[in-house]
């Protein structure tokens, strides 16, 4: 395996000292005792952003020149504000000595690592070089190495490894990954701590650092025989250039399900994966990929759950053939894939003869999917539909009603056009829908009717609306105010004249009687500076909120240290996410913010 980059400086600081210890003609013990002073001012340094210790840190020169012989630093001399005027200061050859000895400090003073822990993951990536080191120091130390691991699973997002991160090399949510990398071994108290909280998806990309991916064949190995259902995501770079990974996974039960992105050749990422001969495998999904004329795909035993976004026909064509074969099909997913005749036949099969629970067709690229509704009637064991209503004939409204009628849906998604008849025959079916849990709807002018239906048990409300009249939002606030079960509200409002702020408090009214929501996307509402006090009057309401999204509103800088200041008495959300404010480059503000969050992304691509 790897030798780890701790492993290595342990190397070179054992090296240092053995040479030191026969130079000066002491113990190897002396010579540990001699860096001690020189690994806390390393430290203190380190915390000033300095790369520098200077003379006068030391207790006395005799400890300098004492420190001085050992070999890890040399003096520099350099000129003050006056030519006259000279200083010492002691330096490093690189600063990876600088930031070893540093992680040697803290991995021998515990008071001092807890207070560098507790503030180290806003920003994993700014102290990363250190927080590595310290891991791997700690390697022979069962306690304060699990009281570590648990503290990066808490604050680095280590559940939500989905989160996508276009501007560094690993997310923030990798932390515990590239940490791991660092272990030479996982004691067992760790393995104890770490399946408990093990992520449902990781996404691996050509980006992912070393450690990273060491870290996650290390956590393969450590899951191989847990019941844990794990999603891992690949493009076809990680997969060629990471086979340890793959080895890990075709030795691993816990892995159930697989994605594949943007990938050329498609079958040799089956290959690569293991998913042809793998009997762990349930849920396969398939993202812009291609495959050459001829190659045949062999799909895993047990799939039951196939989605296909942005594929060929070719592609499309492949796995549709051999997914209609399984005998117990649950979920089938395609969207934005190109269609033949061939494949148009192979879903209606599907759709009439398996026990599908979960639906989503639409946005297809050569034409219309309402010759698919009338197989969606036969369905009756539905839980889950997402499904584009555009283009649709009174006909097909009739067969979408039957579908709502025949089936028990606890999530709904829909994209629906401006059709009368569509909005009637939905309001009428919508309010005996009591398991409804989302409700998607994007598009259409009479959407306003429909509000009233939702059942009051709703979970999760996402509305992507467009506003055609004032009377929209108190239609929107009444409705909120009726469904006080949500966990989740996502409002993405078009519209042509910016809500009054007596409408906007309105809003925050409704919401604010949702106490048990976590989730609140509110982004470009045009919440300004002069709304943060009735902003801040409903966040006191919602005590269990962990993400926050105010993106593309108006707040200055002045509104967001305003804002930081009302949370700070709530516990910490996870996520707030302020991107396309123009108080969000405010250095000040975001040091002021993040004291409330977790995780405060920078830009909606980080978000």
């Amino acid at each position: 395996m790897k030798k780890t980059r701790c492993a290595l400086y342990s190397s070179i600081h054992k090296f240092i000292v053995k040479n030191a210890a026969r130079r000066l003609g002491c113990s190897l013990k002396k010579v540990e005792e001699l860096l001690v002073p020189l690994s806390k001012l390393a430290y203190q340094a380190y915390q000033r952003g300095d790369c520098f210790i200077q003379a006068e840190d030391f207790e006395s020169r005799r400890i300098a020149d004492q420190v001085l012989d050992v070999g890890y630093v040399k003096r520099d001399v350099y000129t003050g504000l006056s030519e006259f005027e000279t200083h010492e200061r002691y330096g490093f050859p690189h600063n990876s000595f600088w930031e070893f000895l540093s992680a040697k400090y803290l991995s021998e003073n515990d008071e001092e690592r807890r207070i560098f822990n507790s503030r180290s993951f806003h920003d994993f990536n700014e102290r990363k070089a250190v927080t590595l080191f310290l891991f791997g120091l700690l390697n022979e130390k069962d306690d304060p190495l699990v009281e570590m691991a648990q503290e990066v699973m808490e604050r680095s997002r280590f559940t939500a490894m989905h989160r996508q991160q276009q501007h560094r090399t690993c997310p923030p949510s990798h932390a515990i990954l590239e940490l791991m990398g660092e272990l030479t071994e996982v004691p067992s108290p760790l393995m104890s701590a770490f399946a408990p909280l093990c992520p449902t998806r990781i996404e691996i990309t050509r980006d992912c650092s070393s450690n990273c991916v060491m870290g996650l064949m290390k956590m393969l190995l450590l899951l191989r025989d847990k019941k844990i259902a794990l999603s891992l995501s690949f493009d076809q770079p990680s997969l060629k250039n990471n086979l340890s990974i793959v080895c890990a996974m075709k030795a691993s039960t816990c892995i159930t399900s697989i994605e594949l992105l943007r990938c050329n050749d498609l079958k040799a990422c089956f290959t690569a994966s293991g998913l042809e001969h793998n009997d762990t495998i349930q849920h396969v999904k398939v993202v812009g990929c291609r495959i050459a004329e001829g190659d045949e795909l062999r799909i895993p035993r047990k799939l039951n759950s196939l989605e296909l976004d942005e594929c060929n026909a070719g592609v499309t064509q492949r796995l549709l053939n051999e997914f209609s074969k399984k005998p117990s099909i649950s979920t089938l997913s395609i969207e934005y894939c190109s269609l033949n005749e061939n494949i148009e036949r192979m879903i209606c099969s599907i759709l009439k003869k398996a026990p599908l629970q979960n639906v989503a067709l639409g946005s297809f690229p050569d034409g219309p999917m309402n010759q698919f509704l009338d197989p969606l009637t036969h369905l009756q064991t539905l839980q889950s539909m997402n499904i584009d209503m555009s283009d649709m004939s009174e006909d097909d409204v009739k067969n979408f009603t039957l579908i709502l009628k025949r089936n028990h849906l606890e999530t709904l998604n829909v994209h629906c056009p401006n059709s009368h008849s569509l909005y009637s025959d939905m309001k009428e079916h919508l309010g005996s829908l009591q398991d409804l849990s989302v409700f998607d709807f994007s598009g259409g002018d009479d959407w306003i009717t429909l509000l009233s239906a939702l059942p009051q048990e709703l979970q999760r409300l996402e509305l992507r609306v467009r506003i055609p009249a004032g009377n929209a939002w108190m239609a929107i606030s009444t409705c909120i105010e009726q469904c006080k079960q949500l966990l989740e509200l996502k409002i993405w409002i078009v519209y042509d004249d910016p809500p009054p702020h007596s409408t906007l408090k309105k809003l925050f009214d409704s919401i604010a009687g949702c106490v048990n929501l976590q989730l609140l996307d509110s982004g470009g509402l045009t919440i300004d500076d002069t709304m943060v006090s009735d902003l801040c009057n409903m966040l006191d309401s919602l005590q269990h909120l962990q993400e926050l999204d105010l993106s593309g509103n108006l707040l200055s800088a002045e509104g967001i240290k305003h804002l930081a200041r009302c949370l700070q008495h709530k516990n910490k959300l996870e996520i707030i996410n302020l991107s396309g404010n123009p108080g969000r480059d405010d250095q000040t503000a975001v040091n002021e913010m993040e004291k409330c969050c977790h995780y405060l992304p920078y830009t909606a691509c980080d978000y």
